[in-house]
């Protein structure tokens, strides 16, 4: 395998680590402060504000602690954002998926498992942040990966990596730098090239007052597997039929499995 990994798509290297995220912030942003707690309006994913209110009057010098990182990851990908107070969090943010970045078993790697492809797809660049913004954070964030690139070429990460991958290192790496790299955002994070392989029946179950999705999803689903999909929209459920609406979930997967697998219904073999 070529060792040398393919920078895309600018052809620069950076040799030296990324501006501090607080001084980013401060040069682009214009120096946001901790915020009032009485002032934070955004909705939490998970309906528990107490992380926003941690997070709200966090002093630049301090951390934040991953679990609340992990649900304000979840909060931008999900929710309306509060651009005030996105722009408080935003340093933690950047400073924690730096951390995890350089480490290879990084204190952040559950929020940085939501961070990036909120970022990429939670409409962040393009719903809260203007085109000067979202320049800086996207310079910051190209810096880094350029770093490590350069690290895992000339320095010593390849090594580091090694110790905790062997011989999956290069393949590993390259599929890093393939995610961090990609032409279009959230390009590597599709599912679709897989979900196109599934051979067996599928069904899918959303509610219609769904707060997060929406029936293209399902029409999605519909175009990959064409004569292979099933699909239940359940009348005033939302987010999580398999709770708000247990009784019909579990009497279309019944149907479904027997149909699937060429069987009758106890009901129907009794003639009912």
């Amino acid at each position: 395998m070529n060792n040398s990994i393919a920078v895309r798509p600018t052809q620069q290297t950076a040799v030296f680590p990324p501006t501090d995220a607080i001084a980013l912030v401060r040069r682009a942003f214009g120096d946001p402060t901790p915020l009032a707690i009485d002032g934070i309006w955004q909705k939490p994913f998970d309906y528990d504000t107490a992380h926003l209110h941690r997070l709200a009057v966090l002093s630049p010098d301090a951390s934040a602690e991953p679990e609340d990182l992990v649900a304000y990851g979840l909060d931008f990908k999900y929710e309306q954002i509060q651009k005030d107070l996105f722009l408080h969090v935003l340093p933690f943010c950047l400073r924690a998926w730096h951390d995890d970045l350089t480490s290879p078993f990084g204190r952040y790697e559950a929020f940085v498992d939501e961070f990036y492809p909120a970022l990429l797809r939670g409409g962040v660049f393009d719903g809260v942040l203007n085109q000067r913004e979202a320049a800086a954070v996207g310079d910051y964030m190209r810096e880094a990966i350029l770093a490590q690139i350069a690290d895992y070429e000339r320095g010593d990460l390849r090594a580091r990596l090694r110790r905790h991958h062997g011989e999956r290192t290069e393949r590993l790496f390259e599929r890093l730098v393939e995610v961090w790299t990609a032409r279009e955002p959230g390009a590597s994070y599709g599912l679709e090239e897989y979900v196109a392989r599934v051979r067996c029946p599928v069904l899918a179950i959303q509610g219609e007052d769904d707060e997060f999705f929406t029936r293209a999803q399902l029409d999605a689903l519909a175009r990959l597997l064409p004569g292979g999909l099933e699909t239940l929209r359940i009348p005033g459920c939302g987010h999580y039929p398999m709770h708000q609406a247990r009784a019909e979930v579990l009497a279309a997967s019944i149907a479904f499995v027997l149909r699937a697998s060429g069987r009758r219904s106890p009901r129907a073999a009794a003639g009912g």
